[in-house]
């Protein structure tokens, strides 16, 4: 079941360099992580401390496959562990029966990642994905920061990246 909670402060991305009160920081909105980049871990803390902390009755990280999250501009989101039905569709490059077992080695692209949850433009989203050990992060706060504007990046294209980290991946 969905669970709702209410953000106490706007969090807008993360810091790309250091810097002193009143100095210049520049800082990411959006980012795909995928199991292998040396920050995942890192940003994944970052986002338990800030944002699924205040997620009441969530389960601890080691008993989360997904995670789906929406911010809306009010700062009330809703929260989706384990309950998603994640639909994937793929190119293959062999010939394919209904029922068959398809391997890695069948498919040549990704071509959709179907959540079944209407994610609305003006919405923070981050998703956190696994598959065995392997886990990918992907968070678009860019929605959340006063004058920014709704999302303009096509989400779909940015699911297929993520998934594309999390299957393709041959390590």
């Amino acid at each position: 079941m969905p669970q709702q909670f209410q953000l106490k402060e706007r969090i807008c991305g993360f810091s790309m360099n250091s810097a002193l009160a009143g100095e210049t920081v520049k800082f990411c909105t959006q980012e795909v992580i995928g199991p292998r980049a040396p920050h995942l871990v890192d940003r994944l803390e970052q986002i338990q401390n800030a944002v699924f902390g205040e997620i009441p009755g969530i389960p601890p990280p080691s008993l989360i496959d997904h995670l789906l999250v929406l911010i809306g501009p009010d700062l009330k989101g809703i929260a989706y562990v384990n309950e998603l039905q994640i639909q994937v569709s793929v190119r293959v490059n062999r010939e394919i029966q209904t029922g068959a077992i398809i391997f890695r080695q069948d498919v040549s692209e990704v071509i959709s990642v179907e959540l079944g949850v209407d994610i609305p433009n003006d919405h923070a989203v981050i998703l956190v994905r696994s598959s065995g050990w392997k886990r990918t992060l992907l968070y678009d706060l860019g929605p959340l920061i006063p004058d920014h504007g709704p999302r303009t990046a096509e989400l779909q294209k940015i699911l297929v990246r993520q998934e594309e980290l999390l299957f393709m991946d041959q390590s």
